[in-house]
């Protein structure tokens, strides 16, 4: 098949090596989480970054995918500029979903965002992707306050204690929600780098296949696409997904400019999103990379979080039923609790160890520590070794 109709889940390793390069060369758009200029307006610093999206779309990155030899035999008159008009109408709706919350008009923020999603045929076209249910591993930290915790500390918030769901980037106040992280290290991040020995660990298990909503960085992205495409599959959906809803990903990963503050603009779409993917069930959470993490600082060290809301929404007390019935945990655990132990052994790597000693990570500039020694690293082995249990099981 000559070059000029390639089809595009079949693109020679030059053609996909080109591509490669060039969405890597232009990563000031495609980078996440994002930063605000200080004292800049939210509402036209989102539209203006989304609009620059658009741009670079319209402008560079559809050219590129032409000049490689993507939009080919009839893709060029058919999915990319039907892409590009999908990306203007996502852009519109998330732009219009933020003014309607800043006027005050709750219901049709909700709306916006729905309509907009819809439109782009959100279920059927999003990046929302099957986790096999032993193919990941999550934890969840809690602070000590001073006790020792057990499995029923360290799940969602019952339901008695509604009064307590705060809001947060992915937390609507009142509804609990189970947040688990894919490292013990990014669970420290997201306490804001509480003093470690303060804190309790449980490492949790699926029992069944997930569908989450991935919100993924370039680099995790484009590694999964290589994979993807050496082996012939969904290569261009894959890559046509994440270019429609990168601009859903640039306004759930923008930092909070007052981390203190009562109203947090940045968390407005994040909100609508669990909003969604609550009303959905087919869906059963959000995974997101954390805006504490300076992900520089990190090779091969899993760092996102993820969000899997409540099924069960009129409980009086107690668990989600489902919830409980998908994640078992092990016994929380800490630091402090382990050198009471007083485990003389070191606990052995499993049989990917030598894989693990890759990956690093650099907390203090200009060293660089081996992962799988560092007290994240030890925490998680401690905590593979343990069993997992129902949370009623403690």
């Amino acid at each position: 098949m000559p070059d000029n109709q390639l089809d595009s889940t079949r693109l020679p390793t030059r053609k996909f090596d080109q591509l490669i390069n060039e969405l890597r060369s232009n990563q000031k758009e495609l980078v996440l989480p994002i930063s605000q200029p200080p004292g800049s307006y939210f509402p036209e610093f989102l539209e203006e970054r989304l609009e620059a999206y658009v741009a670079f779309c319209d402008r560079t990155l559809l050219r590129q995918l032409q000049a490689v030899g993507i939009i080919a035999n009839g893709h060029g008159a058919g999915v990319m500029p039907h892409l590009l008009d999908d990306v203007r109408a996502l852009v519109d709706g998330l732009i219009q979903a933020v003014k309607c919350h800043y006027s005050g008009s709750l219901r049709e923020a909700n709306e916006s965002f729905d309509a907009a999603l819809s439109k782009i045929d959100f279920i059927r076209r999003t990046s929302v992707e099957t986790i096999p249910a032993t193919a990941q591993v999550f934890y969840r930290a809690r602070q000590s306050a001073g006790r020792r915790f057990t499995r029923k500390d360290i799940f969602h918030n019952p339901f008695e204690n509604r009064h307590l769901v705060a809001t947060s980037r992915y937390s609507i106040p009142g509804l609990p929600a189970l947040y688990l992280g894919s490292s013990v290290y990014v669970c420290w991040e997201e306490f804001s780098q509480h003093p470690f020995k303060d804190l309790y660990f449980s490492r949790y298990e699926a029992q069944r296949d997930l569908r989450v909503v991935k919100i993924e960085r370039l680099f995790q992205f484009l590694a999964r696409l290589a994979v993807n495409w050496k082996s012939n599959e969904r290569s261009m959906d894959l890559l046509t997904r994440y270019i429609l809803l990168f601009p859903l990903f640039i306004a759930c990963s923008i930092k909070t400019q007052h981390p203190v503050g009562n109203f947090k603009p940045e968390y407005i779409v994040p909100q609508l999103l669990l909003q969604y993917v609550t009303k959905h069930k087919e869906v059963d959470g959000i995974m997101f990379p954390s805006t504490k993490v300076n992900y520089d600082n990190l090779h091969l060290v899993p760092a996102y979080n993820y969000v899997f809301p409540v099924r069960t929404t009129y409980n009086k007390s107690g668990f989600c039923p489902d919830l409980e019935a998908t994640f078992y945990l092990t016994e929380p655990t800490s630091t402090e609790l382990e050198a009471l132990l007083n485990h003389s052994a070191s606990y052995p790597l499993k049989s990917d160890g030598w894989a693990e000693m890759k990956q690093t990570i650099t907390l203090v500039e200009g060293v660089k520590s081996e992962y799988p020694i560092t007290s994240f690293g030890t925490m998680e082995r401690i905590l593979r070794g343990r069993d997992v249990a129902p949370v009623k099981g403690s």
